[in-house]
C-alpha cells in the first residue's frame, strides 16, 4: 500500500532478531509527495540523545532494514506553509533532548504526538508485535496501514 502525501506516520523498526515483544525503535515519517519525505527520529550514540532526521524518499523508507511498518497517524493540510510548521514541530524537542530523565525514541515520539498517548502506544506496540518477525526476515512489500 502506498504512503499518503502530507500524513503523518509511526515507523517502527525491530531492534533483535528474534523480535522481542514491544521492543521497536520508533520514528515519525512525513511524506510530502511521491518522490520525497521527511525521517524524524532520536538515536542514543552512548552520549547522550541526538536528533537524527534526516530527508527519505517513501520507496527508502519501505525498504530499511528491520522495519515493521508505518502506520499513519495524522494528516496535515497540503499547503506548504502548513507542511513547513510541521517540520518545526517534529523539530521543537530537538535542543532538550537529554533534558529529561528517561527519554527515549518512544517517549519523544508520543510527546510530540500529544494526545491519549497511554491508547496510541497500545495499538501501535500491538500492530508491531503483529508484524515483528516478517520484519527480521526482511519480508516485502512492508505493511502501511493508512
Amino acid at each position: 500500500m502506498a504512503l499518503l502525501p502530507n500524513n503523518v506516520y509511526i515507523a517502527l523498526f525491530v531492534r533483535a532478531d528474534p523480535p522481542i515483544p514491544n521492543d521497536f525503535h520508533w520514528a515519525l515519517y512525513l511524506p510530502e509527495y511521491a518522490s520525497k519525505g521527511t525521517k524524524y527520529h532520536i538515536v542514543n550514540e552512548g552520549v547522550g540523545w541526538i536528533a537524527a532526521h534526516a530527508s527519505e524518499t517513501p520507496a527508502g523508507i519501505l525498504k530499511s532494514f528491520l522495519l515493521v511498518g508505518l502506520i499513519r497517524v495524522a494528516a496535515i493540510n497540503s499547503q506548504e506553509h502548513l507542511a513547513a510548521k510541521a517540520d518545526a514541530l517534529l523539530r521543537s524537542h530537538d535542543n532538550r533532548l537529554n533534558d529529561k530523565e528517561g527519554t527515549t525514541c518512544r517517549t519523544w515520539l508520543l510527546e510530540i504526538c500529544e494526545g491519549d498517548m497511554e491508547k496510541l502506544e497500545a495499538v501501535v506496540k500491538d500492530w508491531g508485535n503483529r508484524f515483528a518477525d516478517a520484519a527480521v526476515k526482511n519480508v516485502q512489500p512492508r505493511p502501511v496501514e493508512n
